[in-house]
């Protein structure tokens, strides 16, 4: 369970980790997080 102070959790997901956000292609960026239903502007 997050700590209270935690606004979301990472998932366990491999594209998340080891470096892989620095490689991503800038049209693969929107769609990681669309795919957990997080949205630019959505709170």
């Amino acid at each position: 369970m997050p700590s209270r102070e935690c606004l979301a959790e990472v998932p366990d997901v491999a594209r998340f980790t080891g470096g892989k956000p620095v490689r991503v292609s800038r049209s693969e960026v929107p769609v990681w997080p669309a795919e957990y239903g997080i949205r630019p502007g959505s709170s």
